[in-house]
């Protein structure tokens, strides 16, 4: 009895400290309110700009899962991520910049389903252009067809929305000026890539999350009204009870006596704990 009073001591300040002082340190700070993109508001990036979270409905309405995610793809990507693709082209991904990558991956957006997101922009239209600003010689993306500027400003602020809405925040960067070191990083990637291809996709397709969703108890929906959740809120549900389960477990071997806590983070504990919305 004295043991589980002590562990649940432990346990009790770790969850305290956890709420008065949140762990989770921002690598840079977000220009929108995470709350509004978990009730679905749509994001107004600028007077001619505007994201619209697409609802589960939108994924059951596509040909496929994958349409949507190939739209957003440009969104989540840069050039450390690249870096493989790039080098083939007899491109060093340390000297492109990501507004230059994104020029190119964008001309591959299908506007039947960029629509659901962005409305009427169509970004195949748009191209790389150079501009003068404060005597300086800067990249811009300018669309003469629908008279659209996309310049690095706007691209970072809708890139990190949509990396924040799709769990891919923020992506890995990384940089070198070793030529050993870059083939080292590019040898490595490519190591990657073949044990991916070779295991397959182990990823969770939507199907099987808003199954399991639907089946647990602690799913509030019913089916039919799932259609209209929010893509991000649905995925943040799915990893809070993925938090809730594994919580409850480490409780249940914590009186059970079979759990070590001395190898168990405290705050793993914590009901409340944040969910990490990163890649």
């Amino acid at each position: 009895m004295a043991e589980i009073l002590s562990n649940n001591s432990i346990i009790q300040n770790a969850i305290e400290q956890q709420l008065n002082n949140e762990e989770m340190v921002e690598v840079e700070k977000l220009d929108f309110n995470p709350l509004r993109v978990y009730f679905g508001d749509d994001y107004v990036v600028n007077d001619r700009i505007t994201i619209h979270q697409p609802s589960i409905q939108d994924f059951i309405d596509s040909d496929n899962e994958s349409d949507i995610y190939h739209v957003i793809a440009p969104f989540t990507a840069n050039t450390t991520g690249y870096r493989v693709q790039l080098w083939d082209m007899g491109i060093d991904w340390n000297k492109i910049s990501n507004l230059e990558l994104f020029s190119i991956l964008i001309k591959t957006i299908d506007f039947k389903y960029s629509q659901l997101i962005f409305g009427d922009i169509d970004f195949s239209t748009f191209n790389l252009y150079e501009k003068t600003v404060d005597d300086n010689k800067v990249l811009t993306l300018y669309s003469p067809k629908m008279d659209l500027e996309i310049d690095e400003e706007t691209m970072n602020k809708m890139c990190k929305y949509i990396q924040f809405m799709f769990s891919s925040y923020p992506p890995e960067e990384e940089f070198t000026s070793s030529k050993i070191l870059k083939q080292e990083l590019i040898n490595n990637d490519r190591q990657k890539q073949l044990l991916r291809k070779k295991e397959g996709d182990c990823g969770q397709s939507l199907l099987s999350m808003i199954a399991f969703y639907l089946n647990h108890p602690g799913c509030k929906y019913k089916k039919n009204e799932l259609r209209e959740v929010g893509y991000f809120e649905f995925m943040y549900n799915i990893q809070r009870l993925q938090i809730y389960e594994s919580t409850r477990a480490l409780f249940g071997g914590m009186y059970s006596g079979m759990c070590d806590l001395s190898k168990v983070d405290k705050n793993e504990f914590n009901f409340m704990r944040d969910v990490k919305i990163t890649a």
